[in-house]
């Protein structure tokens, strides 16, 4: 007739919850004597194996197709100075395990979602824990599902992730620039910067959001050329720093 209630959070609700009495806290805690800490440290390796696993005959081709572009694909996604993340896959094993996706994604983007949170853009159920980057690695995935070999998932697609979490304040800002692409004031890359910069907003010190850092996080194609997607960027940033969307 005994049952056991075990309680599990993606992190410490102490943490998460602001305000509370820690002499209260201690007393709800008193009451549950056995306390299990899960960490999420490896949560890239549960994304490789619980979402990104490969038939046998998908990750020979992307072995092969790393190891004849290994050169093209550093160029592609080097990332500027001034930042700490790396956009290189270690080899090809690592391509293969990890794509359409680019190492640095998965830390950034729970760094990313943890400071929308922190900076009141987003209500306090948008967490930095594995569950999280697990459902946006998810969707972002099925959004690509039916893409060739050689696309990326740029760092903008998982704004749609988080669209469900923020202030309608932020949502406005982009319905209005919907309407402009509409009107042909702005152009639909215009909109994707935009998400970038939003996300970034609060990790200037991480991620600067300069031109060579802006262009890696907008790859979307192994065939992609660098320099194209800066020139591309310096104008979208224009247009959108005239529309005074950006300063």
């Amino acid at each position: 007739g005994r049952a056991w209630i075990i309680c599990s959070s993606q992190e410490a609700i102490d943490d998460v919850v602001k305000g509370v009495k820690k002499d209260d806290f201690s007393k709800i805690l008193g009451r549950f004597d056995t306390k299990i800490k899960l960490s999420s440290t490896d949560i890239d390796e549960v994304i490789r194996q619980r979402l990104l696993a490969k038939t046998d005959d998908a990750a020979s081709s992307l072995v092969a197709t790393y190891n004849t572009r290994q050169a093209e694909i550093t160029n592609l996604l080097t990332f500027g100075e001034g930042g700490t993340y790396k956009a290189t896959y270690r080899s090809a094993q690592d391509f293969a395990t990890t794509y359409p996706y680019i190492p640095y994604q998965f830390k950034l983007l729970q760094d990313t979602y943890m400071s929308i949170r922190e900076k009141g853009f987003a209500g306090a159920h948008l967490s930095s824990g594995a569950r999280s980057l697990l459902g946006a690695v998810q969707e972002t995935a099925k959004a690509h599902a039916e893409s060739e070999i050689g696309t990326l998932v740029p760092f903008s697609a998982f704004y749609e992730t988080v669209v469900t979490a923020i202030d309608s304040s932020i949502i406005q800002i982009f319905d209005q620039v919907d309407r402009m692409v509409k009107e042909g004031v702005l152009e639909p890359q215009d909109k994707e910067i935009l998400k970038t910069l939003f996300m970034l907003r609060s990790a200037q010190e991480t991620m600067p959001t300069n031109l060579d850092n802006l262009a890696v996080l907008s790859v979307t194609n192994l065939s992609d050329n660098i320099l194209d997607i800066k020139k591309r960027l310096a104008d979208s940033l224009k247009r959108l720093e005239d529309r005074v969307l950006i300063q």
